[in-house]
C-alpha cells in the first residue's frame, strides 16, 4: 500500500511487475493487488510458474486488469522441463495457460498478452526452438531469454555467458549463505 501510494504521487505512471524470487500466485490477495496496482500503473505484469493458474484465479487476474502474464517455461519437452524445474507439471502448466487465453477471449475478445520466460542453461539451450513452436500454439507472443543466475556450485556449470559474472567478480558463496 505504501508503494502504491508513492506511485500515485508520481508525475508518470510506471509499469508494475509482480515477480522475483517466489511465486506471486501463492499470495491469497494477488488479484486484488493487481487491481490496486492497475489504478496507478501504466501496465501491470506478473510472472508465474503457472502451477496455480486455475480457472478462478485466471478469471480474477484478467478482471483485475493484468496486462501481461509471463510464464516460466524452461523446456519444451516434459523431460527437459522436469530436469530444469524438478517438476513433472509441464502439461498442466500449458493447460493452465491455454485456459487463461480462453477465459480472456471470452471475457474481453481478442488475444491476451502472454509471455514465456526461458532461463537459458547449457542443459536446456537446445530446447529453445521447440519452446518457440510449442508456446506459439498456446498463444504466447512475447519471449524473454535470460542467463541463469547460479545459486549453487553445480549451477555455475550451467552458465552460458560468463562475462557478466566475471566482470562483477561474483561468487555464489558471497551471495547465498547456504553454499
Amino acid at each position: 500500500q505504501r508503494i502504491l501510494a508513492d506511485l500515485a504521487g508520481r508525475p508518470f505512471k510506471p509499469v508494475v511487475f509482480f515477480g522475483g524470487f517466489g511465486e506471486p500466485l501463492v499470495h491469497p490477495e494477488i488479484a486484488g493487488m493487481v487491481q490496486k496496482a492497475r489504478e496507478v500503473a501504466s501496465r501491470v505484469e506478473l510472472i508465474t510458474n503457472g502451477l496455480l493458474l486455475g480457472e478462478k484465479l485466471a478469471a480474477q487476474l484478467i478482471e483485475a486488469g493484468l496486462d501481461t502474464l509471463w510464464v516460466s517455461l524452461d523446456g519444451a519437452s516434459p523431460e527437459s522441463y522436469a530436469d530444469v524445474r524438478l517438476s513433472e507439471s509441464l502439461k498442466s502448466i500449458l493447460q493452465n495457460v491455454s485456459r487463461y487465453r480462453d477465459i480472456y477471449r471470452q471475457s474481453h475478445g481478442g488475444e491476451p498478452e502472454i509471455g514465456a520466460v526461458f532461463v537459458a542453461m547449457k542443459r536446456n539451450i537446445d530446447e529453445l526452438p521447440g519452446l518457440l513452436n510449442l508456446s506459439t500454439r498456446i498463444g504466447i507472443t512475447r519471449y524473454m531469454v535470460t542467463n541463469v543466475l547460479p545459486y549453487t556450485p553445480e549451477m555455475c556449470e550451467e552458465v552460458l555467458y560468463h562475462r557478466s559474472i566475471e566482470r562483477l567478480n561474483w561468487q555464489p558463496s558471497s551471495w547465498h549463505p547456504k553454499i
